[in-house]
């Protein structure tokens, strides 16, 4: 997707994380690992990567690919850095990857079922998302093969590079 994910981290207190200042364990190395509570189809890790670039996370290994169907305890995103830096962006990616995958599921097993009932039926779904969402959210129905309705005029105020492509025509 083409917004800029580290956007919703600036969005969090700038005084840091409490947990690390009340335990004292900013500056330790830790990891943490985000996996999937259920199977799904994940969606935006990439994006939740990308949050800890300006904090220095490192990667313990790519992403499991936006649009990937996952079994329950699938390991989504692995990161490892300093403790304060972790806490800080714990919660806002969960955040981004629980809700971009819940609706990329349900997207996904809605065309699924509607596929299976006409193999060349269309599905669009509602421009409708949380605040701050929609340039997130947009491009979740896309990794479905479904697509948005209206997008492009709803996502004019956010800008071109914000529009997700549609999938390869299959």
């Amino acid at each position: 997707m083409r917004h800029k994910p580290a956007g919703l981290a600036r969005r969090r207190p700038r005084l840091g994380d409490a947990t690390s200042w009340g335990l004292a364990i900013g500056e330790a190395p830790a990891r943490i690992k985000f996996r999937a509570r259920a199977a799904q189809v994940a969606c935006c890790t990439e994006d939740a990567a990308q949050m800890g670039v300006p904090r220095k996370l490192k990667l313990e290994h790519p992403p499991v690919g936006s649009g990937t169907r996952v079994e329950a305890g699938t390991c989504l995103l692995a990161l490892s850095g300093r403790a304060a830096d972790l806490h800080y962006l714990w919660k806002p990616e969960q955040t981004l990857m629980e809700y971009a995958a819940g609706i990329t599921t349900a997207t996904a097993d809605l065309a699924q079922a509607a596929r299976r009932a006409n193999p060349h039926v269309s599905v669009a779904c509602t421009r409708k998302s949380f605040p701050g969402g929609k340039a997130i959210l947009a491009g979740a129905p896309y990794r479905t093969g479904s697509a948005c309705r209206r997008l492009c005029w709803s996502l004019r105020s956010i800008g071109p590079s914000s529009v997700p492509r549609p999938p390869p025509k299959r």
